[in-house]
């Protein structure tokens, strides 16, 4: 007795007591066959002929009065749906590595061009089998997410990589204390590492690494927030380590700095979220340009101080420098008080005036020439 059963994948032959082995039973897979024919013979039966890409024949036959037409016809269909996937998936297959090759060099971009390109093979592939009429739950849908889900894993490591690279940027850019665009690498970085996660979750796989590296790099962006305010209640602490009136204005005028840059930080980007209150930051700001507007002129009189012991010493130039300086420190306060409408800039302004005419006084004593002087010594 004699056996054919033709399904979506295979179609099986048996052969009851045949062979020196009992039964015989041969399975062949449909991509595995290169033509199937159906012909009449002289000795009143039909022929089913099934050739693998091989060469190899097998033969069933039945009673001429069978209809095999249906089941040919569905034969050569399923077979050819079969031959059209393989197709698709023998080349995604093939060049899943060279995804791989890309990803050793760091060729990111170039992997995921290949991923791109192989995953437009599997849209062909499912296209055939819908094409076919083939199941959500049958052998050839199975096959093609199969390999679907290789290739899905091959991109969930193009983003983990690619987010390596982004968070490597980042750090870059911190270093240099450009908070803003590290900032926005970093958000960068981990919106490829979720998406690698994503597509593991998916397939149900496990990816310890990649949640290790997010983990770290949320850590990072934390300490990437803190660390503007940081610096600034760092520079602030600095003002009380001194009592030199010159090194006070330069350590005030870091301090007002550092909490003007996290105060500015991040606006017009709701994403970028870095410690400090705003109102809290406005009232230091507005506290410390009190005291940077007080170290200034503090300053500027201690200068005025030194130019006038250099004049008595008969040394103008030195003072024209000293009085020079002090007109500096006092038109930066008065445009510091302008900006921050705080203090008084027209008290600043005489000032500076005051300045002007001791400096005026002080040129034309330095250029004044000695009537004094003998003709011997000309």
């Amino acid at each position: 007795m004699a056996v054919a059963v033709v399904t979506s994948a295979r179609t099986h032959f048996a052969v009851g007591g045949a062979g020196d082995e009992g039964d015989w039973r041969e399975a062949i897979h449909h991509a595995e066959v290169a033509d199937v024919t159906v012909r009449r013979t002289l000795v009143r039966t039909n022929k089913l002929s099934v050739t693998t890409r091989d060469d190899a024949t097998y033969r069933f036959y039945v009673p001429r009065g069978t209809v095999l037409s249906n089941l040919s016809s569905y034969l050569a269909e399923v077979v050819d749906c079969w031959g059209t996937v393989e197709g698709h998936l023998s080349r995604v297959e093939g060049r899943m590595a060279a995804i791989e090759r890309h990803l050793e060099s760091g060729e990111i971009e170039d992997a995921h061009a290949t991923y791109r390109d192989l995953d437009q093979s599997l849209e062909r592939a499912r296209d055939a089998a819908d094409a076919f009429g083939a199941r959500p739950d049958g052998p050839i849908s199975r096959r093609i997410e199969s390999v679907a889900t290789e290739l899905d894993r091959s991109l969930a490591t193009c983003h983990a990589r690619r987010g390596d690279q982004i968070a490597d940027r980042g750090e870059k850019h911190w270093a240099r204390g450009e908070y803003e665009r590290a900032h926005e690498l970093f958000r960068a970085a981990r919106s490829q590492y979720e998406r690698a996660l994503s597509i593991t979750e998916r397939h149900d796989v496990s990816a310890p690494e990649v949640e290790r590296r997010r983990a770290d790099l949320l850590d990072r962006l934390d300490e990437l927030e803190a660390e503007p305010l940081g610096r600034a209640e760092r520079a602030r602490s600095r003002t009380m380590a001194t009592d030199d009136p010159g090194r006070a204005v330069s350590a005030w005028r870091e301090a007002l700095d550092r909490y003007r840059q996290v105060l500015e930080l991040g606006w017009g980007d709701p994403g970028a979220t870095f410690d400090g209150d705003t109102d809290a930051l406005r009232f230091q700001i507005s506290w410390i340009v009190g005291r940077l507007l007080a170290a200034r002129r503090s300053y500027a009189a201690e200068l005025v101080g030194d130019a006038e012991a250099a004049t008595r010493d008969d040394r103008p130039e030195r003072a024209h420098q000293l009085l020079t300086a002090a007109a500096e420190q006092l038109g930066a306060a008065r445009d510091l008080s302008r900006e921050y409408r705080t203090g008084d800039p027209a008290e600043v302004e005489r000032e500076i005036r005051t300045i002007e005419r001791k400096l005026d006084r002080t040129d034309r004593r330095a250029w004044t020439p000695d009537l004094h002087r003998t003709p011997a010594a000309e």
